[in-house]
């Protein structure tokens, strides 16, 4: 999913890594959660410590640059999901700068299956 020597910081949430996850949250204080399919709620999954690294990842899934003069991004990424079935992860991210907290990006990947 990321070119050689990119860090993604979502790579090891999404296909073809995991096939169990419905939507992943990154807040805006750095704190990323994961809603597993089946399961009603979210689990915290990690913290993130830089921000160029949440800023780097939004990049690299999408091909966008989030940044103040463009602040928001929304972008459909395909995806080949478990057994070859085709998924679509809707990302929907916000620059620090528009997004309350404590200067991450606020960031939500939707893993959509179709029916």
């Amino acid at each position: 999913m990321s070119a050689p020597g990119t860090q993604n910081v979502f790579a090891d949430l999404l296909p073809p890594a995991r096939h169990d996850v419905a939507l992943v949250s990154l807040n805006s204080d750095g704190k990323m959660w994961v809603r597993y399919r089946g399961r009603p709620s979210f689990e915290l999954y990690r913290t993130l410590t830089t921000v160029d690294a949440a800023l780097t990842s939004v990049q690299t899934l999408t091909g966008q640059t989030l940044e103040e003069a463009s602040p928001r991004c929304l972008a459909d990424i395909p995806l080949a999901g478990e057994g070859g079935r085709d998924i679509v992860v809707q990302v929907t991210a916000l620059h620090p700068s528009i997004a309350p907290g404590t200067g991450f990006p606020a960031v939500t990947l939707n893993v959509v299956e179709p029916a």
